[in-house]
């Protein structure tokens, strides 16, 4: 996971760098994703993907179900990567203002995803990374209720990034 967090902000990194550089960067939604209410709450299910994708190594039973896992997530970061040079996305919208734990958490994500940096290709991908490496470990009433909170996060990915 350290390895993996590492490549991780290096090239998260150098593509919000250069990224930075672009003179025109353009922005693009549909016109009912303005109807879209805001809600700071959206912003917990948004940032659990990352607990998910950190404790998803602990989930591997062996050696070659990490080195899979493993190689799924660099494929995935370097995809990501190059959608984010290749069609980078400008925020539009004005965000109210939020204070306490959420307003915590949006100042995380305004440090981590700079204003040419709109599309969650990234946290999709690790939700289906992570969403296969969790998908048979917990039985019963906890892997049901697993299996809803993650299909809770995709749109929420979204939601949080327009709202």
């Amino acid at each position: 996971m350290l390895c993996l967090g590492w490549l991780f902000f290096l090239v998260y990194g150098l593509c919000n760098l250069f990224a930075s550089r672009f003179a025109d960067v353009p922005s693009y939604y549909y016109a009912w994703e303005r109807q879209i209410p805001f809600d700071s709450a959206l912003i917990v299910p948004y940032f659990t993907i990352d607990l998910f994708y950190a404790g998803s190594v602990f989930f591997c039973r062996d050696r070659r179900e990490l080195n899979t896992h493993a190689t799924r997530t660099v494929t995935a970061i370097v995809i990501s990567a190059a959608g984010f040079l290749l069609f980078p996305l400008k925020f539009v919208f004005e965000r109210p203002a939020v204070a306490g734990v959420h307003g915590f958490f949006f100042a995380l994500l305004e440090g981590i995803d700079k204003p040419s940096n709109r599309v969650a290709l990234l946290r999709v991908s690790w939700l289906m990374i992570v969403r296969i490496r969790y998908a048979n470990r917990p039985a019963g009433l906890w892997r049901r209720a697993l299996h809803v909170w993650f299909a809770l996060i995709k749109p929420v990915c979204r939601a949080a990034q327009i709202a």
